[in-house]
């Protein structure tokens, strides 16, 4: 996310284009990184363990790692919710922000790095459940608006109850074989 951020600053005001297309360069690198990492591991010990954390699932989370996961994802959006009312500001654009006393470029990079550190958090334990993290903010803004002051709770619950739903619909424990949760995410992105 930095490497995008910072890579779309050398065009001076990174137009939201640059941005996207620094992200999809970035992304595609690290993908075949992902690539070349699946390649050179043991396929009967480290392929599969790699395998299934790419399909994102909760299977493997433990009680002991909850409390991380918990302080992180708190603090995150605690200071979120701290700076609701400037997000509100910064969807006015740049120049307006800027009028009315916000560095905008600062708060941007504040949001950034506060939502990189609960997103890699969530990762580091779940795996990649990507469209949960995609169309959950979407979802929010269409059913409460763009008021970020409904919109910040609104994201994080949709987001909770569809991971929770994913989980919920895979099956038992006591099923042979459980569909990954980032697969039934995306089925019911689609529905």
């Amino acid at each position: 996310v930095g490497l995008a951020f910072f890579g779309s600053r050398l065009y001076g005001t990174a137009p939201m284009i640059v941005l996207t297309l620094m992200g999809i360069l970035i992304g595609s690198l690290f993908g075949s990184l992902t690539s070349l990492l699946k390649y050179v591991a043991d396929p009967l010990d480290e392929l599969p363990a790699i395998t299934f954390w790419l399909l994102g699932g909760l299977n493997t989370v433990t009680w002991r790692d909850i409390p991380a996961l918990a302080v992180i994802t708190v603090s995150g959006a605690g200071f979120l919710w701290l700076l609701r009312w400037r997000f509100n500001i910064l969807s006015l654009g740049d120049p307006e922000a800027t009028a009315l006393g916000i560095n905008p470029t600062q708060l941007k990079l504040a949001i950034i790095v506060c939502a990189t550190l609960m997103t890699a958090a969530a990762v580091s334990v779940g795996g990649v459940i990507g469209w949960v993290g995609l169309v959950m903010p979407h979802a929010g803004r269409i059913l409460v608006g763009p008021d970020h002051r409904r919109l910040l709770p609104a994201t994080l619950s949709l987001g909770a109850a569809c991971a929770g739903l994913a989980l919920l619909a895979r099956g038992t424990r006591r099923a042979r074989r459980r569909v990954p949760v980032a697969v039934l995410a995306v089925c019911r992105a689609f529905r």
